[in-house]
């Protein structure tokens, strides 16, 4: 029971360090301004915490009733990570969201513990390098489709270039929506600016 409660506590606070470098990316995105360096940190803090649930996941069974409390507790704080990751794996990774999981899967704590190893095996790039997000995780807070986000960032190729567009450049794709896209975008954009929206 302690190593549960001591285990939770240890992903209580992991998940705080997530949401602070989830914070602080969803910013430098907008200023184009990321490093390989920040998306690394987001990807780390989330395997670690898929990580040390494994474990705590497997001492649950052991507890009976007595663990139903500490398994919502538990499920809380596993809401959105898994998701996190892969929506910020789409946007960066230089391989297929599948591969990238199974490598990061393999990797150890020690291994995880080293923003390098992540940076070469998931992103192919060295940690001071600037990046480019592709933009799937911002566009998925708008009013598109999963074809038409797809669509745009095959068309526009990076968040960066989407965020420049006029409304005259996104008619031919959205026709009498591309004004709503268009002010959705400014505003979605704002509001990551001034902290009142997590991408």
């Amino acid at each position: 029971m302690r190593n549960i409660t001591s285990n939770l506590q240890i992903l209580e606070k992991q998940k705080e360090i997530l949401k602070e470098h989830i914070d602080n990316l969803n910013i430098l995105e907008m200023s184009e301004l990321v490093s390989v360096s920040d998306v690394c940190k987001v990807i780390q803090r989330a395997e670690m915490i898929l990580k040390i649930s494994s474990s705590v996941k497997r001492s649950f069974t052991e507890l009976g009733k007595e663990g139903s409390i500490m398994h919502m507790r538990y499920r809380e704080l596993l809401r959105g990570v898994e998701r996190s990751e892969s929506e910020v794996l789409r946007d960066y990774a230089s391989i297929s969201l599948k591969r990238s999981k199974t490598l990061l899967s393999n990797l150890t704590f020690d291994g995880l513990l080293d923003l390098e190893s992540i940076a070469r095996l998931v992103l192919e790039k060295p940690v001071e390098e600037s990046i480019t997000p592709k933009g799937f995780r911002f566009l998925s807070h708008l009013t598109l489709s999963a074809k038409e986000i797809s669509q745009m960032t095959r068309t526009f190729h990076n968040l960066d270039n989407i965020l420049k567009l006029d409304q005259a450049d996104f008619e031919p794709m959205l026709k009498n929506r591309a004004n709503t896209i268009y002010e959705e975008i400014r505003n979605l954009r704002e509001q990551v600016l001034s902290g009142k929206v997590v991408c």
